[in-house]
């Protein structure tokens, strides 16, 4: 999204979860379509600030159709910089929410939760001029300093 949350891209399964085609969303405003005073804040304070938000199986409604009842979802916004550090838009992820102990879903969530958790440090450490492995500094599943958090699947850069 641009940094007013108008969307520029955006995957076909997050189109599909809204029961829409890809083609729908660009140029359409995330809060026209998903009115949410309290997430149109954090979407805000993102942009204002430069810092990512991360939140785990945060509530959802749909305002247009209640209908489909209430959704959990883990999700991070995360913030587009350009070289002299100005906000240029954000990016937003979502996972379904899945309870810890579901078998494969479980899996899923925590490596999601993993990955939020990398781009969070690295953001920090490219904010800050820290190298990511003073912040992460963790050993991954082949022992090396910085290689992964517990097993993480994604390097450190």
């Amino acid at each position: 999204m641009d940094r007013q949350f108008n969307f520029v891209r955006l995957n076909r399964p997050y189109a599909e979860a809204d029961r829409r085609p890809p083609s729908f969303f660009p140029g359409k405003n995330h809060f026209d379509l998903y009115p949410n005073e309290e997430n149109e804040r954090i979407f805000r304070r993102v942009v204002e600030t430069g810092e990512p938000f991360f939140i785990r199986a945060k509530p959802f409604e749909y305002a247009q159709h209640p209908e489909r009842g209430v959704s959990y979802w883990d999700w991070s916004l995360m913030p587009i910089k350009d070289d002299t550090g100005f906000v240029t838009g954000v990016v937003l992820s979502l996972t379904k929410y899945q309870p810890f102990g579901k078998g494969a879903a479980a899996r899923f969530s925590r490596e999601h939760l993993c990955r939020v958790r990398h781009l969070g440090r690295h953001n920090r450490a490219e904010a800050g001029g820290a190298p990511p492995s003073q912040l992460c500094g963790r050993r991954g599943g082949d022992g090396a300093v910085g290689s992964g958090w517990r097993g993480c699947p994604w390097p450190h850069p």
